[in-house]
């Protein structure tokens, strides 16, 4: 299976994110335009076969006594796509634009019950902090 990670586009469907948030949360409220045009976040894709399968941002802001700082927002991949790599392709594209944009450190949550993401965090080098925040220093 062929993975290309790809920004987020303003012809994406807001539909297909749509179904995709929903494995995510109960309540999912997003536009795409937004996150497009959005100068503090980068939101990337990974279609298969035409339709958006995997989803992640990057959220960009500044903390006085680190610098800029990066969270991951929204990592989700459809439930008929897991344990393909793909979240892990999202997260390395995702770092690298943060090493880019010269970023010190990203940050993630997770809930507990999300026993296969947090495996895929850890196995990425992301250390658990004792307030469920997940960080890596670039």
């Amino acid at each position: 299976m062929n993975i290309i990670v790809v920004p987020l586009s303003i012809n994406d469907s807001q539909d297909e994110l749509q179904d995709l948030f929903e494995q995510l949360t109960d309540n999912p409220s997003f536009n795409v335009k937004l996150l497009v045009t959005a100068t503090n976040c980068y939101c990337a894709v990974i279609k298969q076969e035409g339709r958006i399968v995997s989803f992640g941002a990057l959220s960009i802001y500044f903390v006085p006594d680190k610098g800029y700082v990066g969270t991951i927002q929204s990592l989700v991949t459809h439930k008929d796509y897991r344990k393909c790599g793909f979240g892990t392709a999202i997260l390395i594209y995702l770092e690298s634009k943060a090493k880019r944009l010269g970023l010190v450190r990203i940050e993630l949550t997770s809930n507990p019950k999300r026993k296969n993401a947090r495996k895929l965090y850890g196995t990425l080098r992301y250390i658990k902090s004792d307030t469920n925040v997940f960080y890596k220093d670039l």
